[in-house]
């Protein structure tokens, strides 16, 4: 029940609300409520009764206990709308492969800190990104907590792990190649593979493109008169594992760079030698949207997949150093800095949207760089 009292003071008149809400789910303690400088009687009770509904509110969602794969599924229809759906598909199977094993059926209210200290440990043990497996899962109970479920957050009482110093020996996993390095697997690609292959990892290394911007490359997008590629797209992996084309990683990654020449003159050769192989399939390749590169028989998108099976291939027959097709990329941005090119002018060519992301690969430097910083040093001391 509640009291409705008009009052004046220096300012003027006013009403003022006073009653009994009810009881809290939480601490069951009763809820009274006094509050004044209602201009109307009316606004005043809209208060009052909003306020009720509000404990109502929550006494239902206290005596709710959902499961956390309940609360997961409400979060990721709501998350799904702020991201690409690549991003979402990913996280959907980070959720379904390593979180929702581990919370799937237990009670919101139920999972305790130690419990999820006992999950971060495993994870720690487990996944070099630990740190983003515990993140993710967080969000569902920063969901709870948001949304009335828990008072407790579990994750504000946990100690992660930290990754021990090996002072053994560096092991270092080759990330890029050196010029000499690229130019002998550019060499072995050109004698081994197809001539679709040899232009993509020519273009790959010396463009400084993704993976999915390569795949998602059309013929509109390369003006070989004027040796300018416009990236403005990339090739992604969707629900139900479609192939998507979307938006680049970042705005940054919406970029026009240069070609040189031989890299032009070799797109041109593929260019003609594409369109004869389309045509034999029954394909016009006249069309600017037409695939860079492709799957010949069918001209859809070559797997993602593929270009690491090529890559394999040759650097096992040649007895090469194998690298990620990422390593191209860094491959790319570490020779341009060794070519004398500025931070700023590697980020803009390769679409880094934070300059520290360049900076970081640029740490990265070469065994040439390596081996010439001991030699400029004993220079500079001279014995």
């Amino acid at each position: 029940m509640a009291q409705f009292t008009e009052y004046t003071n220096q300012r003027g008149t006013f009403w003022m609300v006073k009653g009994y809400l009810g009881v809290c789910s939480v601490t069951g303690k009763q809820i009274n409520i006094e509050k004044r400088g209602f201009k109307t009687k009316k606004s005043a009770q809209l208060y009052f009764a909003r306020e009720q509904l509000n404990l109502e509110n929550k006494t239902k969602l206290n005596n709710e206990n959902p499961t956390y794969k309940e609360l997961y599924k409400r979060w990721f229809e709501t998350y799904k709308n702020t991201v690409k759906e690549s991003t979402y598909v990913k996280t959907e199977q980070l959720f379904n492969n390593n979180i929702l094993p581990a919370f799937s059926n237990l009670k919101i209210k139920n999972i305790s800190s130690d419990y999820l200290q006992k999950q971060v440990n495993k994870w720690h043990q487990k996944f070099k990104q630990y740190r983003k497996v515990f993140n993710y899962a967080c969000k569902v109970f920063d969901y709870a907590v948001l949304h009335g479920y828990i008072e407790h957050n579990p994750k504000l009482r946990i100690v992660i792990p930290t990754t021990k110093l090996d002072y053994g020996i560096v092991k270092r996993e080759k990330l890029y190649y050196s010029k000499d390095e690229l130019q002998q697997f550019l060499n072995a690609v050109k004698e081994t593979c197809s001539f679709q292959w040899f232009a993509f990892f020519r273009l790959l290394a010396f463009s400084g493109m993704r993976k999915g911007e390569m795949l998602a490359l059309t013929w509109g997008d390369v003006d070989l008169s004027g040796k300018l590629l416009t990236i403005n797209k990339t090739l992604a992996t969707g629900e139900n594992n479609k192939l998507i084309v979307q938006s680049p990683k970042t705005e940054s990654s919406n970029r026009i760079i240069s070609l040189d020449k031989i890299t032009v003159q070799i797109l041109k050769q593929w260019k003609v030698e594409q369109a004869k192989l389309l045509l034999g399939f029954g394909f016009n390749s006249l069309n600017p949207n037409q695939l860079v590169f492709n799957n010949i028989s069918t001209n859809k998108p070559l797997y993602f997949n593929s270009a690491r099976k090529e890559l394999i291939k040759v650097c096992k027959r040649y007895k090469l150093p194998t690298i990620h097709i990422h390593g191209f990329r860094h491959t790319h941005c570490s020779l341009l800095f060794e070519s004398g090119l500025s931070v700023k002018q590697v980020q803009a060519r390769l679409g880094h949207s934070d300059i520290q992301t360049t900076m970081n690969i640029y740490t990265h430097v070469t065994q040439d760089s390596f081996d010439k910083s001991a030699e400029l040093f004993q220079a500079y001391v001279n014995f």
